[in-house]
């Protein structure tokens, strides 16, 4: 097995160089559209991966201007954690609230618009100034136990 593999390694490849020597082969330009589709695609490729390497040649050669900038990046997003969780783009509050409603495990459905229409009337006791209206669609959130004193 490690004849093998020497031999695959290092013999092999000396050999086919030495053998195919001169006998170069030159690809026929594309005669379909997919062809030049392929060339073309290609040459992109290729002109994205040499800007790419030339990007990292510069970042290498200018070692540390670009950690200085990366910690400093780094640093000032950590500063975003003081604005997690903030509502950015609030919503209008146009009077309106809004009560979801989910019922027991394994509910029928028949059962669930009841259900949903005896917590708003609960609401509506509580608040009589409020105009309460049912949406359509019953699914399911959590109702608070409250909600049922």
């Amino acid at each position: 097995m490690l004849g093998f593999v020497l031999l695959s390694r290092t013999l092999i490849p000396t050999l086919v160089m030495y053998i195919m020597r001169g006998h170069e082969h030159r690809a026929a330009g594309p005669k379909t559209i997919f062809g030049r589709y392929q060339r073309a695609f290609e040459r992109g490729f290729d002109k994205f991966r040499n800007g790419y390497y030339q990007l990292l040649e510069t970042t290498l050669e200018h070692r540390k201007v670009f950690a200085t900038c990366f910690i400093a990046f780094c640093a000032l997003s950590l500063l975003l954690v003081f604005f997690l969780g903030e509502d950015f783009f609030p919503s209008v509050d146009a009077g309106q609230m809004r009560l979801h409603v989910r019922g027991r495990a394994g509910m029928r459905w028949r059962k669930r618009r009841g259900f949903a229409t005896r917590s708003s009337s609960i609401c509506g006791s509580r608040s009589p100034k409020t105009n309460w209206s049912q949406s359509s669609t019953i699914s399911g959130c959590r109702i608070p136990a409250s909600i049922f004193l």
